[in-house]
């Protein structure tokens, strides 16, 4: 999963994560289902703490965009595009 981290911006690292995973559940590059990297996995792979991972994906959780399954990890959720609209308009 590519996504473009900054420590120059103001935004809060965190916040990028999860405006950049919105972004592409909400364009459909990240299919209804797909399985997200691990925590740990993304971590590594964007060289933030798991903390930072952990509290973006804890903020799409919120906003329904996914969802965990203990033991099997985070999946996008499956969303009408009527939602999607009304999501993308927050």
């Amino acid at each position: 999963m590519l996504l473009n981290l900054t420590d120059l911006s103001d935004e809060p690292l965190q916040s990028q994560i999860s405006r950049q995973l919105r972004a592409k559940i909400l364009a459909g590059e990240v299919p209804a289902g797909e399985v997200l990297p691990s925590i740990r996995a993304l971590a590594r792979q964007t060289r933030v703490s798991v903390i930072t991972v952990q509290r973006g994906y804890e903020a799409l959780e919120r906003e329904g965009l996914i969802h965990s399954r203990r033991g099997k990890g985070f999946f996008v959720s499956e969303l009408k595009d009527k939602d999607k609209k009304e999501i993308s308009k927050q």
